[in-house]
């Protein structure tokens, strides 16, 4: 008949612990055999693959070879998060039936020193662009929120500067960032009883989508952010990238509308003023619109460790007494605005 024998090498395992946002990894290896009884065995001894299925299933002498998707056995703080990847046979010539087999052993999760859990890994883009806008007055200031629209009163008037020709208006452009937060997510953190995961982040994020914040978020003042978008990738069965992304604006989204006259046209004021020497009317009234009115505190979007390690650097300055050297020939501090 023959029989397995595994062995497991005495070289491992061997571990790599690398930043945040690389995997943590392991390596183990074992001599894996099939020893034949007698002279008949050999002559009929099992397909490759045979044995391969039962280094796994059955094992040899208590020991098995690790599946690929299954999760490392243990409650270590990083170990178990630890998920086979990958199982190398490669064979050992000369010698019948003879395998040095590799298992290899993946987790994103932040490596964890001691008791203090890790900051986890995050990633923050930036990138700037600028909207079109039209506008009938400038210098007028934007108004504190909540802002009903249209306004009622006779005095709601945003003031300013006319800017406007025959109720046509003149156009600026408006500074905005497109703003990207990612973070790892384990879906299998949430595993029931029946090992059946738990629904799609996808639906409950959804609600945020149109939504502005009502307080200080990434450093922006209340109704600068916008949510405008949400992805969900998975890295691998267990691991999904969360990409949040949201659009800063420089003048909070609002946009200036015109006071209509009975005929759907702007409302114009009587005097007339000239145009190189050629006389013209304006708007004589004109309101502020917001396109997105909704807000919510968006930080409430994230677990409060993801959020908080949006707003720092690792690792920490070097505090000796002395540097090496200085950076102050080619960084800046960034202003506010």
């Amino acid at each position: 008949m023959g029989a397995l024998k595994i062995i497991k090498h005495a070289s491992g395992p061997q571990y790599k612990v690398q930043s945040p946002g690389q995997p943590f990894t392991m390596t183990e290896s074992w001599l894996v055999s099939w020893i034949p009884t007698n002279e008949a065995d050999v002559q009929s001894c099992p397909e490759d693959i045979a044995i391969i299925v039962a280094a796994s299933e059955t094992g040899a002498g208590g020991s098995f070879i690790p599946k690929v998707q299954q999760r490392y056995v243990g409650c270590d703080a990083n170990a178990s998060f630890l998920v086979c990847e990958s199982v190398d046979w490669r064979v050992m010539p000369g010698a019948l039936k003879t395998w040095m087999v590799t298992a290899n052993w993946s987790s994103l999760m932040e490596f964890q020193y001691n008791s203090t859990v890790p900051e986890p890994w995050t990633r923050v883009t930036r990138t700037s662009s600028m909207r079109q806008m039209p506008i009938w007055r400038v210098d007028a200031e934007i108004p504190e929120e909540p802002y009903t629209f249209p306004p009622t009163a006779v005095g709601g008037d945003i003031g300013g500067t006319k800017v406007d020709v025959q109720g046509q208006p003149a156009n600026r452009f408006v500074q905005q960032m497109q703003i990207i937060c990612e973070f790892h997510y384990d879906r299998t953190f949430t595993l029931g009883p029946d090992d059946e995961i738990a629904p799609e982040p996808g639906p409950y994020f959804s609600g945020w989508l149109g939504t502005r914040n009502s307080e200080t978020f990434l450093g922006y003042e209340p109704g600068q952010i916008l949510c405008n978008g949400i992805s969900i990738s998975p890295v691998n069965d267990q691991i999904y990238i969360m990409q949040f992304k949201f659009l800063f604006d420089w003048m909070s989204f609002f946009e200036q509308r015109p006071a209509p006259n009975a005929g759907g046209a702007s409302f114009l004021a009587a005097a007339a003023t000239a145009f190189l020497g050629v006389p013209y009317r304006q708007s004589s009234l004109v309101s502020w619109y917001q396109p997105y009115p909704d807000r919510e505190d968006l930080k409430l979007m994230f677990p409060a460790a993801v959020y908080d390690a949006f707003l720092t650097a690792l690792p920490a300055v070097n505090t000796c007494a002395t540097p090496g050297r200085s950076l102050a020939s080619k960084q800046f501090d960034f202003p506010e605005s």
